[in-house]
């Protein structure tokens, strides 16, 4: 599963991400504030991630019980061709070396 969670509907970003074919494909939008009223940016940040891991892990039906492993990007985030095999190398190193630990990051900056 690919759940890619965007701040706002941007057109190319989206049809990237409905391009995607060989796994599935969850896109998640993060609303903004009801009143209209700008947050200061690090709150901002901070109310997207904990409203992406409520979704994540307890209101989405492919996740819920979920015990696989998840491929968590932003519309902000840029993979390298060789994430899947950096991703499966992290996963056998975790589970060599750390098998209490819940998950693994692949992320090297953001543009």
């Amino acid at each position: 599963l690919l759940v890619v969670s965007m701040d706002a509907v941007d057109p190319d970003m989206l049809a990237i991400a409905r391009a995607i074919d060989f796994v599935p494909v969850r896109i998640l939008f993060h609303p903004g504030r009801a009143d209209g009223r700008r947050v200061q940016s690090v709150l901002a940040i901070k109310a997207h991630w904990a409203w992406l891991q409520d979704m994540l892990w307890t209101r989405l039906p492919e996740t819920r019980g979920y015990h696989g492993h998840i491929a968590l990007l932003e519309e902000d985030h840029v993979v390298t061709p060789d994430y899947l095999e950096v991703l499966s190398l992290l996963l056998r190193l975790k589970a060599a070396h750390c098998p209490r630990c819940w998950g693994v990051c692949v992320k090297f900056g953001c543009r």
